[in-house]
């Protein structure tokens, strides 16, 4: 389940405004809101989150009398993720006395209309595997701690952190990292590989940003050019929407993956690494885990082999095999 939080605050100098809120076409909220006031859901979300605020009461009386009724949005967040209202919500101002019908971007709600606010979906998990990702799970063995994840995972011209974790434990440690690989296809492999084993240590570097799949013919490829999403897709204020909608879905998968194998997660920049803090996701984040800027080997967000080699002790300490 996703958690939405919203909290709206009001000012009125004679009679305060109703409130209706609709959370993907339910309505959630619908009464008449006299002091600050916070609202919470738990929704179930395949297609996006499509959030509706509308805000009646103004009359013409009340317009003519010269009279406060103001509704500010104060905050929503999605999985403790704040979503930016100040400049991603539309107010639509509609069944005004003396005031056209208009678009504004603001959460302060003077007049009466509807505000709204659309996030795309990221994707479903979990997703597909392409070619390398095949070969891959015909490759799959038993192994005490098993590792997942993109090129800060598998790079040919890089010891990584999984090389250094089995030096370390001095357990049966497997490699399947894939270069250019995401959540998408992270994920499936997770899956199947959980078909397969019991009670062990499954240990993921998710890469940043929003990769997707794309089907060419028989094959599935992974890809990060937004320019080949459809417009309606790209997300806006792309880290923190994608991440708010994006650990629900993940913990809900490895809620699942869990009831047989331990799940442990870390991402691979500071950046979302910090923001996943804030949601229900961290309860599978490794913690600690730091990403100074000279530990890099190139603005494509590779680390060099200290920065593995630390990520590989703090992650053995973290699940108990050092």
């Amino acid at each position: 389940m996703h958690l939405v939080e919203i909290i709206l605050d009001t000012e009125y100098t004679h009679i305060p405004a109703e409130v209706k809120i609709s959370c993907n076409n339910k309505l959630i909220f619908n009464d008449i809101i006299k002091s600050k006031k916070t609202i919470t859901h738990n929704l179930k979300i395949k297609d996006g989150l499509d959030l509706r605020i509308s805000k009646f009461g103004k009359t013409k009386a009340i317009v003519d009398a010269g009279h406060k009724q103001i509704i500010t949005i104060e905050k929503v967040t999605l999985n403790g993720i704040d979503l930016k209202i100040d400049v991603a919500g539309v107010f639509s101002i509609k069944d005004n006395v003396y005031v056209p019908n208009k678009e504004l971007i603001t959460t302060m709600l003077t007049l009466n209309g509807e505000w709204s606010l659309s996030i795309p979906p990221t994707y479903s998990l979990p997703g597909h595997l392409t070619h390398a990702g095949k070969i891959i799970q015909r490759e799959f063995v038993d192994s005490d701690v098993c590792c997942f994840g993109a090129s800060n995972t598998y790079k040919p011209d890089v010891r990584c952190w999984p090389d250094h974790l089995a030096n370390l434990s001095k357990l049966k440690v497997q490699n399947y990292g894939i270069s250019g690989s995401g959540w998408l296809e992270i994920t499936r492999l997770v899956e199947e590989y959980s078909l397969l084993v019991k009670s062990r240590d499954l240990i993921i570097l998710s890469p940043g940003r929003f990769r997707f799949q794309l089907q060419d013919q028989d094959e599935w490829l992974n890809c990060n050019d937004l320019t080949k999403l459809p417009k309606e897709s790209i997300l806006r204020h792309e880290t923190e929407h994608y991440v708010a909608v994006l650990s629900g879905h993940l913990c809900e998968f490895f809620d699942e993956i869990s009831k047989s194998n331990r799940i442990h997660v870390c991402l691979d920049n500071q950046e979302e690494y910090e923001l996943f803090q804030r949601t229900p996701l961290k309860k599978y984040l490794i913690p600690g885990i730091e990403f100074p800027e000279e530990r890099l080997l190139d603005r494509r967000g590779h680390w060099d082999e200290r920065w593995h080699f630390d990520f590989a002790k703090k992650t053995a300490r973290h699940i108990g095999i050092l």
